[in-house]
């Protein structure tokens, strides 16, 4: 009887160590939650930056200043566009994504923003690609093809400081470097930005519009418009991106 007992107890102990282990596993911190999710935003990050330098090496394949690796650049950037919108929607769809809304944080607020900020990043390089199907060798394409690279720049400058104010925030390098990287990150987004309305407003997009190039006659124009538009919104989204707590 007694040896009965010590098994029953035996794998009643075990039972008992499962289920706990087991719950212990399906809980997450909220720390760890926004953790995984800011993880998630660089390599978001990530993939608006591949499409914003696929499109510039793009750009310069078709300057035809060095024919000898324009066929290269034009088979680089291509790719690189290629791989963007994949990996976007890719980290929309990861395990911890499912993970997250089949917890408690399905309403946190960052889980929404993250999902919100893929669909902007996503509309993004949705009009970068009509932008580069519609260019021409025009005097005023040329002229575009300039300005585009500016405003993709805004958008390479906002991606990067974002993912310096993540690093900060994951609080890993001490409080005077953590710091450092967060302000700085925010500057860089602040300044993408101002770069972003600098281009549209400026006198170089203006004279297009006059010189018969304005959005409502000009496919090309309007493609950069839209692009504009669309990275704006990531930009802004960026700038305001809840901090991890």
């Amino acid at each position: 009887m007694f040896k009965v007992n010590c098994v029953t107890l035996t794998l009643f102990s075990f039972l008992v160590l499962c289920v706990a282990g087991t719950a212990g596993a399906a809980e997450m911190s909220k720390e760890d939650a926004h953790m995984k999710m800011h993880h998630l935003h660089v390599m978001m990050n990530k993939g608006v930056l591949l499409a914003t330098e696929g499109s510039n090496l793009l750009m310069l394949s078709k300057t035809d200043m060095l024919p000898s690796v324009d066929d290269m650049m034009d088979r680089h950037g291509s790719e690189m566009i290629s791989q963007s919108r994949p990996l976007i929607q890719r980290t929309m769809s990861a395990p911890v994504i499912m993970e997250l809304h089949s917890k408690k944080y399905i309403n946190d607020p960052l889980l929404h923003y993250t999902e919100q900020l893929g669909v902007a990043m996503i509309e993004a390089v949705d009009s970068l690609e009509k932008m580069i199907m519609s260019s021409s060798t025009s005097a005023d394409a040329k002229k575009m093809s300039h300005l585009q690279t500016l405003l993709n720049h805004a958008l390479e400058m906002a991606a990067e400081g974002s993912n310096l104010a993540i690093l900060g925030q994951m609080g890993k390098t001490g409080k005077v470097m953590d710091t450092y990287s967060i302000k700085l990150g925010n500057q860089m987004m602040i300044n993408a930005k101002m770069l972003l309305s600098s281009t549209l407003q400026g006198k170089t997009m203006q004279d297009l519009h006059a010189s018969g190039s304005p959005p409502a006659s000009d496919q090309m124009m309007r493609n950069v418009h839209s692009f504009a538009e669309a990275a704006l919104k990531v930009i802004d989204m960026l700038i305001t991106m809840p901090p991890m707590h």
